[in-house]
């Protein structure tokens, strides 16, 4: 029976995660929580929806990219709502 005290080499058991759950984030200047949030900001101001109302785009994809959230509603989101409207 395993009591808790045994010492494992392999990755999944030894030690506390340090890795970064966002990753590169020493890459980019916002976290992907903070980026999420200007593109709903700028979503909400240009269109005047949320992003819950708009199909599903790769935003984490973006993200680690290197997409601001400026350029990702430029070039992916406005085009596709344009779409849309004409």
């Amino acid at each position: 029976m395993y009591s808790g005290d045994e010492v494992y080499s392999d990755e999944i058991t030894s030690g506390p995660n340090t890795s970064d759950p966002l990753g590169k984030q020493d890459e980019h200047p916002l976290n992907f929580k903070a980026w999420m949030k200007m593109l709903r900001q700028i979503v909400r101001s240009e269109i005047g929806c949320t992003l819950d109302d708009l199909e599903d785009f790769s935003f984490y994809d973006a993200y680690e990219d290197g997409y601001s959230p400026r350029t990702f509603f430029e070039e992916e989101i406005k085009p596709e709502v344009d779409s849309y409207a004409g």
